[in-house]
Order: structure tokens, then sequence, then C-alpha cells
């Protein structure tokens, strides 16, 4: 990863080689990273002043990918020339109670479903009772007759 035994090679560096070893112009790569071709330049150069460490370093991974880079290296290289380490991920923490929330939700959606099985279950006893207190009587009178 370097030249000689005293420099390291720069993330610019690895870049400028790789795109031109591709056969590609500064043109091509700005219009497939969607930068202006003065950017990709920039980057090419190590000259990243007025860029944010955050877009410089996706550029240089976004870069990377395009030239089918190793990205451990060439980040390697970016942190080396910058002398920004890249920290590890943070894990990402949700402020709201969702999962809480949802479990409340769930147990008033169960007992929901058990009010409305229960009251059907009750509408179905009433209608058997409607029709059992007509149809009874009802039945008693065709035997009656039957019987006379």
């Amino acid at each position: 990863m370097t030249t000689d035994n005293t420099a390291p090679v720069s993330a610019g560096q690895i870049l400028s080689t790789a795109r031109e070893a591709r056969g590609l112009t500064l043109q091509q790569v700005a219009l497939q990273l969607n930068l202006k071709p003065e950017q990709v330049a920039k980057l090419e150069q190590d000259q990243l002043e007025g860029t944010l460490e955050t877009f410089a370093r996706g550029y240089v991974r976004a870069y990377g990918r395009l030239l089918k880079l190793p990205e451990a290296e060439l980040m390697a290289a970016f942190g080396s020339t910058t002398g920004c380490q890249q920290s590890s991920p943070k894990p990402m923490r949700t402020f709201s109670n969702r999962t809480a929330k949802q479990a409340t939700e769930n147990r008033f959606m169960w007992l929901t479903y058990a009010i409305v099985a229960l009251l059907l279950v009750l509408l179905f006893v009433w209608w058997l009772k409607q029709i059992n207190s007509f149809l009874l009587p009802m039945l008693f009178r065709c035997l009656l007759r039957v019987r006379r």
C-alpha cells in the first residue's frame, strides 16, 4: 500500500491510479457519481477543505465502489490522509415507545375481539330464544290439531 517505506499512499492517489488504469476520465467518473468534475479532481488531489468529513468519506467510498477497490484499504488510506479514523457505527436507538405501545394496542385488540365474540354469542342465544318462543307454541298447536 506504500510506494516507499516512508510515505503512505493517500486515498486520492489510489483513486487516481485506479481511474487511469480503467481508462476513465474525470468527467465520466463525475457523471457516474453525480458530482462536479472539480469535486472529483479535489478528491484525487486530497483537497478536502470546505467539504464536511462525512460527505468526503461518502464520496471516497462511492468512488472506490465505482472503481471496485477494496473499501477497507481505501478508507484506511483516507483516514491516514485526513487524520480522522472511522469510528464503528453505533446502533440506532429509537426514542419512541413503539414496542410498548404495540403491546398495549395488541391487548386492546384482543379485548375488543373477545367483546365482539361475546356479543355475537349473546345475539345468537337471544335469536334462539325468540325463535323458540315463537315456534314452540306453534309446534304445540300443530301437534294438538294432529291428535284430534
